[in-house]
């Protein structure tokens, strides 16, 4: 049930694209995904979950899925280079018809981008009931907070919410190491941006 493949809001995640990314990019234009933490006092258990979060995205986002993306040997997400002062870690993708590189990335962007708000609704539950409230006050805190974001503010209610259920889905998926990742985020994260490549 944990590998069941996460539904992509493909209209959706296109809007959000074109407020990110120039109208002018052509096919092969490398994307980066540059997410700049601090570089001292880093607990090594939290910048691993991390990063595991972040590639179990690529991995479960990924064509293939999940279990393929994890047996294979190549082709996986790399950090391209770390740049110096505090750590900006760059992960790239070019853009294609035919591999979702860049668009798994900006999905990416996304979860790192709203998870410490997903988290702060609280993560566990006792019973269904209150497993569903919490889910409902998740997805509201989320489409709150993409009302007074500039970029995803402007994007139709309706693309608002799928994009809002995608999330929602992802850190259902990650929910055992949420805390980590959210800690992280929160104390080491200085920003998280997406951008054509310099």
């Amino acid at each position: 049930m944990d590998n069941l493949p996460i539904k992509k809001p493909k209209k959706a995640l296109a809007e959000v694209w074109s407020s990110l990314i120039p109208d002018d990019a052509e096919e092969g234009t490398v994307i980066e995904l540059s997410i700049r933490i601090t570089d001292q006092n880093i607990p090594v258990r939290d910048l691993s979950a991390f990063l595991e979060f972040v590639d179990q995205i690529y991995g479960r986002l990924s064509q293939e899925g999940l279990p393929s993306y994890s047996r294979r040997q190549h082709n996986k997400l790399e950090i391209a280079h770390i740049r110096k002062g505090s750590w900006e870690l760059i992960l790239e993708g070019a853009i294609s018809r035919y591999h979702q590189q860049a668009e798994l990335l900006v999905i990416i962007w996304l979860a790192v981008k709203y998870l410490p708000i997903a988290v702060k609704t609280g993560l566990s539950a006792y019973n269904d009931y209150e497993q569903a409230r919490l889910a409902r006050e998740k997805r509201k805190q989320i489409r709150n907070s993409m009302e007074v974001d500039e970029i995803i503010s402007n994007l139709p209610t309706n693309r608002k919410k799928e994009i809002t259920k995608l999330l929602h889905a992802i850190y259902e998926k990650e929910d055992r190491k949420l805390n980590r990742v959210s800690r992280f985020i929160r104390t080491h994260l200085i920003d998280v941006v997406i951008r054509e490549k310099r």
